[in-house]
């Protein structure tokens, strides 16, 4: 893996991210995992294989959409449920005939993103919750449900509140009882109402998330503003971990899929479907697949059997399933500049590197 070490060097020269880790997989086992550079722009302490960064929106796959999944296999929820049933609040509206499915995969109709938070930040934290449903259910649509993809934060805000529903608790709770703690994964994680100064959990190195108004670098603050409005638990955001919890998470999902362990919090008919484009749509019900053209996974995550996500932070994942690679990259490239494009030309050569290596 020297041409994937000498890449890497590469991005923290060029400002890339101050800092990263970095893990492989074939086959369930990993073959390459390494930490690079420092926790923040300040370059004073070393980033550690077991480093916490910011998943930002990994928190999709890995949290909503697999507790959704959960749910659905549990029987108290079906993914072709309409919104109007799930959500009384909804019937009548536009959005009543939305499916949870169409929210998966994100071909809803809803906007991307929303500032909900310039709202809500100017409420008491309790009153919050209610004002982010009613915001949620005033919002239009830009075009009718499963007629186009648009990848869209509001879409997941929106299914916090559909799983959070039929669970009867908060996401944050539901995703640590019913499916990262069964697993003994304890590095993913919320860490919920964070304030202007966050309690950083003992025991635990975090990367910093960002930097303040003075440029100071903040850790265990979530990233995303309308996440941070709400708590630090956000359907769309909020989700902490290491570089081997998003490995051990995924690869039990494998591992159900392929049938080689004995019982998973998933049915394998459930991972399956987790993993497969439903008709009418372009992505996974919570994954994103490789773009034909110009894909951040590069050149040799073929689109029709490859999986993946990215976050706003500098995270990602991608697996391919036939010969179950996963390629797992977390940095915090806000820290550097959070407007900067370079991590869009580093991701697609990162990729091309570690599978050139392992084909080698």
């Amino acid at each position: 893996m020297k041409q994937v070490d000498a890449l890497m060097q590469a991005a923290l020269d060029t400002g890339v991210f101050p800092g990263a880790v970095t893990l492989v997989a074939r086959k369930n086992k990993m073959v390459y995992h390494k930490a690079f550079g420092c926790l923040d722009h300040f370059k004073n302490t070393a980033v550690r294989r077991n480093t916490v960064y910011d998943l930002a929106s990994l928190t999709k796959p890995l949290a909503t959409a697999a507790a959704a999944m959960h749910l659905s296999d549990r029987g108290s929820l079906k993914l072709d449920d309409r919104l109007g049933r799930l959500l009384p609040e909804l019937e009548g509206s536009d959005k009543a005939d939305i499916s949870v499915e169409h929210l998966l995969c994100h071909n809803a109709g809803l906007p991307a993103w929303r500032p909900y938070f310039r709202q809500l930040n100017t409420l008491p934290a309790d009153l919050r919750r209610n004002r982010l449903h009613q915001l949620l259910a005033n919002e239009s649509l830009v075009c009718l449900p499963g007629r186009q993809t648009l990848y869209s934060d509001v879409g997941f805000m929106l299914l916090q509140w559909v799983v959070e529903r039929a669970a009867g608790t908060r996401l944050d709770g539901y995703v640590a009882d019913n499916l990262y703690l069964p697993l003994n994964i304890s590095d993913l994680f919320f860490l919920p109402d964070q304030g202007k100064t966050p309690s950083v959990p003992a025991g635990r190195e975090f990367a910093a998330s960002g930097a303040d108004e003075n440029n100071r670098a903040v850790y265990g603050r979530v990233n995303d503003e309308n996440a941070r409005s709400m708590g630090g638990v956000a359907g769309h955001a909020g989700l902490f971990g290491t570089a081997a919890a998003v490995f051990a998470f995924l690869s039990h999902l494998l591992e159900i899929r392929s049938g080689t362990v004995g019982k998973g919090f998933l049915s394998r008919t459930t991972a399956e479907r987790f993993f497969t484009i439903p008709p009418d749509a372009v992505r996974t019900a919570g994954f994103d697949v490789p773009e034909a053209q110009g894909s951040s996974s590069g050149r040799f995550f073929p689109r029709d059997t490859s999986v993946g996500h990215l976050g706003y932070t500098g995270t990602s994942f991608w697996v391919e399933l036939r010969s179950e690679i996963m390629v797992i990259l977390l940095s915090n490239r806000v820290c550097t500049d959070p407007d900067s494009r370079k991590i869009r030309e580093f991701r697609p050569r990162f990729h091309d590197a570690v599978m050139n290596c392992l084909k080698a």
